[in-house]
């Protein structure tokens, strides 16, 4: 399975697709209910501004997730309350974190095929801003040119009227950087009203499928993780098989989640995901077509780097 087929592009260091293993995964179920690591059950509120009036857009055949997820969250943290967001340029974006991997020595697995990391956002939003949609579309199909179209002079000068330079991020490429209570911190920043972008490995269910290809996902956005309560012995590799980066926008609490709940999230495959969310059939599912949930158990334990702007 390919980054472009896939439609993800987060690229997993190796030392993170190493530590995530079978005995991670042992380690991490059995603090799975530890009441230190538990959200408080306080929801964050799925905005009526998010869903119909702010459309999920697909990155298609690229592998520009991590793009889309950090554009997301900065449409997301810039619009006033009761504002539809403005729509940013992923194509900006993307470009310039290629341009700034292209001079890094030693780049995360699956570079070459065009996956990114949330770090290389953030590089580019301090350090060259983003621009509106409207000056650098972005194409969904892949070509021969894997970084795309690159930024006119007006792209640039739009761009730097949204330059921003305070962040909450980490990144946690080794076992021994990894803090407990990441769920709790994330839940928090949500609670302050500002959307979180992260990026979590992806897992083999079935040969050529992933836990975000599952039946559940596909209708219902329910993406469990191999130490989720429902799929803890269903057969999920607990290897690493890629990555795959989303924007945190909303918590839905639910007692019976070793962690206190879900974490509600927009991803960027428009509409072909979580098709029919009302049918999930659980207390817990996507809040609208296109977004999705992953429990504060997977948050916890499998984010390796997240970015929200402050």
């Amino acid at each position: 399975m390919t980054l472009r087929s896939a439609g993800f592009g987060s690229a997993l260091p190796a030392s993170v697709r190493e530590y995530f293993n079978a005995a991670y995964a042992a380690s991490a179920r059995a603090r799975s209910d530890d009441d230190a690591l538990r959200v408080p059950p306080v929801p964050v509120i799925f905005s009526a501004q998010d869903g119909a009036s702010w459309p999920v857009k697909d990155q298609g055949e690229r592998a520009t997730c991590s793009a889309f997820a950090a554009v997301a969250m900065m449409e997301r943290f810039r619009a006033k309350q009761g504002e539809k967001p403005e729509h940013l340029s992923e194509q900006f974006l993307y470009y310039l974190m290629r341009h700034t991997l292209s001079s890094k020595q030693n780049p995360a697995p699956g570079a070459e095929l065009g996956a990114t990391r949330l770090s290389e956002a953030r590089e580019v939003l301090e350090g060259y801003g983003v621009c509106a949609s409207d000056h650098l579309t972005y194409g969904a199909k892949a070509t021969a040119d894997i970084n795309g179209e690159p930024p006119s002079p007006a792209a640039f000068s739009d761009a730097q009227t949204r330059l921003h330079r305070d962040f909450d991020s980490a990144d946690y490429p080794t076992a021994d950087k990894r803090v407990p209570g990441l769920a709790k911190r994330l839940h928090a920043i949500l609670l302050e009203g500002r959307p979180v972008a992260v990026a979590v490995p992806t897992f083999m269910i079935a040969p050529k499928t992933t836990n975000w290809k599952a039946a559940q996902a596909g209708y219902a956005g329910i993406v469990y993780c191999p130490i989720d309560a429902a799929v803890a012995s269903a057969g999920m590799d607990p290897t690493p098989d890629n990555g795959h980066a989303v924007c945190l926008v909303g918590f839905q609490v639910d007692p019976s989640e070793p962690l206190g709940g879900w974490f509600m999230f927009r991803n960027s495959w428009n509409s072909y995901f979580a098709t029919r969310p009302d049918e999930a059939g659980t207390p817990f599912a996507a809040p609208a077509v296109g977004y999705g949930v992953l429990s504060a158990t997977q948050i916890e334990h499998y984010v390796w780097e997240f970015l929200s702007a402050i």
